[in-house]
Order: C-alpha cells, then sequence, then structure tokens
C-alpha cells in the first residue's frame, strides 16, 4: 500500500514547476486540474447541473475555473463566470484559458452586486478566486460577498482549497471564507487542509491526479508528512496466531494514580486490556480513602506501600521490582506534580530500557532542561503524548506559535529529544523520532473530556507491549481512539461520550479494518 503523502503550498509549487522542468507544459497541467474537478461535480451530481456560477481571482486558480466553465458549457450547464477581481490582470495561462471560453456561450461578468441577487438561481457554485498561495487577507468586498454565498443551498465546490484558508496551518484570511461542499485538491493533499478552523470549509475532500507522478515530493526535497487513514491501519493491525499465550501477547504495566486522580490509571489499563494486552498491571498508590472504584478482575493491581496517596521516588526500587517482567510501560496517569513524583519519573526513566509512554503528570516532570536532556538520552524507545497546553510547557512556546508552525516545531522537538510525539489536538500529529510527521483525522468532539488521554496512553502502551515499533504502536493507538468515537457519534449524541466508551468501542473499531 502506498501512503498518501502530504505537501505544504511551497512544496507543492516546486512540485509543479519540476513537472513543467520535466517537459508537461502548465497549460496541461491546468487543462487536466479543471477537467478533473469537472469529472468530481458530474459524480456528485450523477449528471450535469443545471446552472452554475464560476467564481474567480486573477491567478492559476482562476485559469482552472475558467477552464472549468469552457467545459461545463461544452456539457450543456448554463454557466456564468464571475471575475471577482476584473480581467485585466490574469495570470498568462489564465488568460490563455479566458480567451478560449470567449468563443463559448457563457456569460461573463464583473459585478458581484448584480450576481449577490441572483445567487438562489444557481445549482452548482464553484469557487476558483484564491488557490493554496493565497497569504494574506482576501479584499472585503470578496470577503463579504463570500458571506452571501455561503448562505445559499447550492453545492458548492472549491478548486484545490477553499478562499480564504490558509493552506500551510489551517488558520483563516478571512471572516466568511468559502465553505465547500466538495474540495478537489490536485496531486497532494495539502497541510493546512486537515487543521480548524479551516477544516470545517473543506467538506468532502477528493485528490485529483494531474500528472505530476508520485515520487516528485522527493525529488524536491519535501519533508515527510503522511496521512493516516483506514488502508494503512489495516495494514498495521497486528493479528494474533492461534497458539499465541499471554506472555507473547504483551505484558503493560501502568504507574499512575494519586488520591485526586484514582480513576485515571485505571482508564489506561482498561484501554490496554481492551486492546489486547496478554496482561496488565496497575502500580498505583495505597489511598488513606477507601476508592469507590471497580477493577475489572483482569487488571492485576499492584499498590506499593511506601507510596501513602502519591507515588514518591522512595518507591522507585519496589515500583522497578514489581514490573521485572513488563514488555512496556506507561507512566504519568494520575500521577499528581509533588516534587517527589516528578523525581521518581525521571529515575524510573533513567533506569529501563523497556518502550514508555509518557502521559498527563508524566509530562510534567518532564518540564525542565534537564529532565529533557535526560530523556534524549535514554536507551529505551519513548512515547510523549502531550495536548497543545503540556507541549506548550515543555517548549516553551505558546500554543498561538505553535499552531502557527506545527510541523516544525513538532519535528525538531521529536529529533532533538529522541522519541516519538503525539501531539492531541483536534486533528491529531504524530511525529517519529526522524521526523516524519503523520496528520490523523479521526475523532470528534466527544473525546474532548478528561479521561480520554489516559485511555489513548493505555492502547499505545498495549501496541508497544506487543512489540510495534512506536510510530507503529501511536499511529494505531490514535487512528483507532478517534475511530471508537466516530462510530459512537453514528448512532448516538457527542456530548453523551465517555472516556470508558472508548473501551467499550474499540471491539467494533477494530472489527471495521478486519
Amino acid at each position: 500500500m502506498i501512503p498518501i503523502k502530504i505537501l505544504t503550498p511551497a512544496e507543492m509549487g516546486k512540485c509543479d514547476q519540476y513537472t513543467i522542468n520535466s517537459g508537461i507544459p502548465s497549460v496541461v497541467l491546468m487543462e487536466r486540474a479543471a477537467h478533473s474537478v469537472v469529472h468530481a461535480i458530474l459524480d456528485e451530481f450523477e449528471g450535469v447541473p443545471e446552472k452554475t456560477l464560476i467564481l474567480c481571482g486573477i491567478g492559476n486558480n482562476a485559469g482552472d475555473g475558467i477552464c472549468m466553465a469552457r467545459e461545463l458549457t461544452d456539457l450543456s450547464s448554463q454557466c456564468t463566470l464571475l471575475m471577482t477581481m476584473g480581467v485585466g490582470k490574469l495570470s498568462p495561462d489564465a488568460t490563455r484559458q479566458f480567451n478560449l471560453l470567449s468563443k463559448k456561450n457563457c456569460t461573463i461578468t464583473t459585478d458581484m452586486g448584480a450576481i449577490e441577487g441572483s445567487l438562489d438561481q444557481y445549482d452548482l457554485i464553484v469557487d476558483a478566486i484564491f488557490g493554496t498561495g493565497l497569504d494574506r487577507p482576501i479584499p472585503k468586498e470578496i470577503d463579504d460577498f463570500l458571506e452571501h454565498v455561503n448562505h445559499f443551498d447550492a453545492f458548492k465546490c472549491a478548486v484545490d482549497v477553499p478562499t480564504g484558508i490558509n493552506a500551510v496551518n489551517g488558520s483563516l484570511f478571512a471572516e466568511n471564507p468559502f465553505y465547500a461542499d466538495l474540495t478537489v485538491t490536485f496531486a497532494f493533499p495539502k497541510t493546512g487542509m486537515f487543521f480548524y478552523p479551516a477544516r470545517k470549509t473543506i467538506g468532502k475532500l477528493k485528490c485529483s491526479y494531474i500528472g505530476i507522478p508520485n515520487d516528485t515530493p522527493e525529488a524536491i526535497g519535501w519533508q515527510e508528512k503522511y496521512l493516516m487513514n483506514a488502508l494503512t491501519a489495516k495494514m498495521i493491525l497486528p493479528t494474533a496466531e492461534p497458539d499465541v499465550h499471554k506472555g507473547s501477547m504483551g505484558r503493560l504495566a501502568v504507574i499512575g494514580g494519586s488520591s485526586d486522580y484514582k480513576g485515571a490509571p485505571l482508564l489506561s489499563l482498561t484501554g490496554a486490556l481492551k486492546s489486547g494486552a496478554g496482561m496488565v498491571k496497575g502500580i498505583l498508590p495505597i489511598y488513606h480513602s477507601q476508592s469507590f472504584f471497580t477493577v475489572q478482575p483482569e487488571i492485576i493491581i499492584n499498590q506499593i506501600p511506601s507510596s501513602i496517596d502519591f507515588h514518591g521516588l522512595e518507591s522507585l526500587e519496589l515500583i522497578l521490582e514489581k514490573t521485572q517482567d513488563a514488555d512496556a510501560f506507561v507512566i504519568g496517569p494520575g500521577l499528581g506534580r509533588h516534587y517527589s513524583t516528578t523525581c521518581l519519573v525521571n529515575e524510573f526513566l533513567s533506569k529501563t530500557d523497556k518502550p514508555v509512554v509518557i502521559d498527563a503528570d508524566g509530562l510534567y516532570a518532564l518540564s525542565t532542561p534537564e529532565a529533557l536532556q535526560g530523556l534524549a538520552t535514554r536507551k529505551g524507545e519513548t512515547v510523549l503524548t502531550p495536548h497543545m497546553g503540556e507541549f506548550s510547557r515543555l517548549t516553551g512556546k505558546s500554543i498561538a506559535e505553535i499552531k502557527a508552525n506545527r510541523f516544525e516545531i513538532l519535528r525538531t522537538f521529536a529529533k532533538k529529544h529522541r522519541c516519538t510525539v503525539v501531539l492531541k489536538d483536534a486533528t491529531t500529529l504524530i511525529s517519529t523520532t526522524q521526523g516524519q510527521l503523520i496528520i490523523n483525522t479521526t475523532g470528534n468532539e466527544g473525546l474532548a473530556t478528561g479521561g480520554s488521554g489516559d485511555v489513548l496512553a493505555g492502547i499505545i502502551g498495549a501496541y508497544l507491549a506487543k512489540g510495534m515499533k512506536p510510530h507503529r504502536a501511536a499511529q494505531l493507538g490514535v487512528y483507532l481512539h478517534g475511530l471508537a468515537a466516530d462510530i459512537y457519534k453514528k448512532e448516538h449524541e457527542s456530548s453523551t461520550f465517555t472516556p470508558s466508551t472508548i473501551c467499550e468501542m474499540l471491539d467494533e473499531a477494530m472489527m471495521t479494518l478486519r
């Protein structure tokens, strides 16, 4: 299976130029691009839309739209072309397309006001105003016009990317970006499409081949970014042989819990158990107050006598003794932030060469230069699972700064500290130790509740315990975690989703991949 590569607009521009330099004229790429969008529209309509409005700017994205107007007119759609920025400054290829269109029976206008009053007559509205190169706020008159466009029920299709989005990082260059029902992007998906708020404007995403070879990104020095999807998940989801035993299915130990957060490690343990770990063991403190949780009988619980209400450094040797048989660890869920606890985390990491998932308060323990240096030099493989706030603390950068430049910041951090990092957000981004990035789009707002991350840490830990490479365990864990939420949402209100529900839905999520 060939993974789906994702490019920044700058990388895509280099791919375009590389292909043109190799002998394929730019106008050929434009014709193929337009043709691919027309075909996607015909598939959606199961025929030809009766009345079409195409919105164009002045660049090559407009050239795609003008070419589409010619093709749709040939197919007998009553087509109107609105040149939102006039026709005096069209790019050379767009000018060529405009001259060809002038011989067709297509209405051409520059009057946005007149079109605004007749928007209700169109079956299809196509956005070809600005492409991936947009790097500034759009003109106010276009922004205001798009506000009206978005209110009408016509099927809306964006060419390459919707107008008004930052195709690099997913931020917006408009108060009223074009909200598409369908976006047809060319050659490779663009990074900004997958991150909010821009992701809300994309609708259904289709990627069309226009003549740029799949190995072109490597030729132009692309920094590796891939989409995590069902095909990849199917490929890496492990299948148990009939002669396995509990030892060969992986032993996971979860070190966590404190008097304030007794449930967190139990969620991790349940997530691991439901992910097929052969044995799961919780290493918990002894609580002064009686616990009100019922622990599944399959989960082994070891309470550490020297840990009263929270784990401290004095418990290190006993914890190491109790977990000698573990194949992998999760450390952090519910640990708390006592100074002695942070010392325990860092000492534990230096004492074991087994794979470790570090989550929640375990990440807090890493929030010093010395701790991060220890992370970079540890012998075992490490997976970190921070949300944006935790990653901000680890890097010393603001959340806004991270969101604006998340690819480079995450890649640099993972490579420097020799760890796989799962940056949790509405769209989760994973970096390998070598700096390859994986974008995951499963999941929904139902996961925005305390405890969801604890379950994810357990799922990833289970796959680590089975012997899966850290980046694969992270990919699969994040995908299944989100897929469980998506399956639930199909038949339930997302606000009723709980972390325990994730565990219950994991079986169905896995079955969709078999």
